[in-house]
């Protein structure tokens, strides 16, 4: 028992090590992610700078710049490999900032009436910035990767350290009813051989005491009752002596009686004795207590009528054992699942034995019953299984997250590589765009350039399209690990209605909770949100509407309201609604909603919407204060 609980301790200790550590390693992969997105805002606010120069995008550079920098700071990493990339990432980051700065210098002395594309010092540049950003986006990924395998592998050794605990629990308590079982069962066969060998008898045959207990007293009074008989029988010179000799081995054997009554009376089992009509002659405290009746009104009343017994699936009445000894002279056990029958009707859970009483003739003079409550064994035998039941279903549940978070692991590290493979020429294909516009200024208006600016316009809207197409991949496909801190709603709300280009026909209203705009959250994840059911709603009202987003607090939850007044959803889509790839829209590739439901489940909260045709559509995001 002692080395079964050391290993028990031992493997749950390690358990909760590797699960502590498994949810350290997640918390620094996210912070890796966070780096790779911050990498791709780097290159939109560079795009930006280039195509509007102005002191926004700056100010948004050195917000996303310091922002990446603070994550890399806060990564706390103990592989010799992982501090190499991280080292890598920080020389990636300087250069990179570097590059930008002389990049923003050479656009401010720039003239305006020249353009810059034809100029080879720029074009050298800004092909360093894009290497270098690409470069930056790699070392990142690969961070983020080789945590995420980091993570994999505590995670499996965790599973397996719960399988083992399983394992050990088994084995303890098997081990347990085993040795329990044969002790008891051992200890009753060899009585009963010791008694059969005096009854024929061989009254020196001594029966072994080897332990302390209840047998051992029965063992010790057959041993004195057998030498009793033998100096009885010893003395036969003379009549008187033996008359003598006949009162006193009879004072001898009552005593013996006596003794083995008061044994019988103190063991802590119950037992029943009768005669070979069944009929009850002796009961001890315990057969009278879990019986419910007396000895005094048991005494010479069937035996089946004191010890009641059923089986506890059918409700059947079990064979009694008494007639089954009386007719094989074998000691009987009673099956599993018996059930005893007190006289008050109550049902206790039991398993016994019965064997002959034989006397040194081999006449069977009676049986003995010894029986016991089981009622807290089986409760005990109940809540193991329930327990390994539970153990199962946690394996299971586990097993399926690793499974879920290998394959969401693959697909994000595709998604990223695909991402940035499209997001390289894109930019190339936004600098281009930009230059081409630029130029464009400069031709003579007619039907020629107008054609021409409604193409390029064509472009730019298409080249928006592609890089949201690439970030709901992204954002679907990532292994969720939100980072929680303190954030302000209003800011992040406003946040989003600046970056989204609203139509003139649409009238935004805002309502934030007086005195509520502190929530802990990952702020990038509800700005996602909120950006994705905007975009939404602004696409819901082509001909115009209202826009509003409300903020309240009920019940310990935040609410955060979506409404628009456009043309509603059918009720026919309604149930796919947040289905991947699902979509109403003839432009749109169906993430929009489905990244929404899942960044929300992420922070533990909930989505629902209410929609009728022709009026307008409220989405409600639910989350934890």
């Amino acid at each position: 028992m002692a080395v079964f609980s050391i290993l028990l301790v031992i493997i749950a200790t390690s358990a909760i090590v590797t699960e502590q550590q498994v949810s350290q390693l997640n918390a620094q992969e996210e912070m890796a992610n966070s780096i790779e997105r911050g990498t791709n805002d780097l290159n939109v606010v560079s795009n930006d700078y280039f195509l509007k120069q102005e002191s926004q995008q700056l100010t948004r550079w050195q917000s996303e710049f310091s922002a990446l920098s603070n994550n890399l700071s806060n990564l706390k990493l103990n592989s010799p490999q992982q501090e190499a990339l991280i080292n890598n990432i920080n020389d990636d980051m300087q250069r990179l900032n570097s590059v930008f700065s002389e990049v923003v210098i050479f656009l401010k002395n720039a003239p305006r009436n020249v353009s810059v594309r034809i100029d080879p010092a720029f074009q050298n540049q800004w092909s360093i910035m894009a290497a270098q950003n690409q470069a930056l986006a790699f070392d990142a990924s690969l961070l983020s990767q080789a945590l995420d395998s980091q993570a994999s592998q505590a995670m499996k050794t965790n599973i397996f350290l719960i399988m083992a605990l399983l394992g050990t629990f088994a084995a303890f308590f098997a081990t347990i009813y085993v040795m329990v079982f044969r002790r008891t069962l051992k200890s009753v066969t060899d009585l009963q051989e010791g008694i059969n060998t005096i009854g024929s008898g061989d009254l020196n045959y001594i029966i072994e005491t080897k332990r302390q207990d209840e047998i051992s007293e029965l063992s010790y009074a057959f041993n004195q009752m057998a030498a009793n008989l033998k100096t009885v029988t010893a003395s036969k010179t003379e009549l008187e002596r033996e008359i003598e000799g006949r009162k006193l081995a009879e004072t001898a054997l009552r005593a013996s009686e006596q003794r083995w009554a008061t044994t019988l009376a103190s063991i802590g089992d119950a037992v029943i004795a009768t005669d070979v009509s069944g009929r009850v002659t002796f009961m001890n405290n315990v057969a009278e207590e879990l019986t419910g009746w007396t000895m005094i009104e048991a005494s010479q009343k069937p035996v089946k009528q004191v010890f009641n017994i059923i089986n506890e699936q059918t409700r059947q009445e079990v064979n009694n054992p008494v007639t089954r000894v009386l007719e094989e002279g074998l000691i009987i056990g009673l099956a599993n699942h018996t059930l005893l029958l007190r006289k008050d009707g109550k049902e206790v859970p039991i398993d016994d034995s019965g064997a002959p009483i034989i006397d040194n003739y081999g006449k069977t003079l009676g049986v003995v019953l010894v029986f016991r409550d089981i009622t807290e064994h089986k409760q005990m035998q109940s809540k193991l299984e329930e327990y390994s039941r539970h153990l199962e279903n946690l394996v299971a549940e586990r097993t399926k997250q690793l499974k879920d978070a290998e394959r969401l692991a693959a697909i994000g590290a595709t998604a990223g590589m695909v991402g940035h493979d499209i997001r390289n020429p894109l930019q190339t294909v936004t600098g281009e765009l930009y230059l081409a516009k630029s130029e464009l200024k400069n031709l003579p208006d007619g039907d020629a350039k107008a054609s021409l600016k409604e193409s390029l316009d064509m472009i730019g809207e298409q080249t928006v399209y592609v890089n949201k197409i690439v970030s709901d991949l992204q954002d679907y496909a990532r292994p969720l690990t939100p980072c929680i801190e303190e954030s302000d709603l209003k800011k992040i709300v406003q946040s989003v209605l600046a970056t989204i280009d609203i139509p003139e026909n649409v009238k935004v209203n805002q309502s934030i909770e007086k005195n509520f705009q502190k929530i802990k959250i990952d702020q990038s994840y509800v700005q996602r949100i909120i950006t994705n059911l905007t975009n939404n709603a602004i696409q819901a009202m082509p001909n115009g509407g209202k826009l509003t987003i409300k903020v309240t607090r009920k019940n310990g939850k935040a609410l955060i309201s979506v409404e628009d007044t456009g043309e509603g959803i059918p009720k026919e889509v309604e149930s796919k609604l947040f289905t991947p790839l699902f979509t109403t829209k003839s432009k749109g590739q169906g993430f929009g909603l489905a990244v929404v439901k899942r960044l929300t489940e992420a922070l533990n909260g909930t989505v629902a919407f209410e929609s009728e045709a022709g009026k307008g559509t409220i989405f409600t995001i639910e989350l934890p204060l």
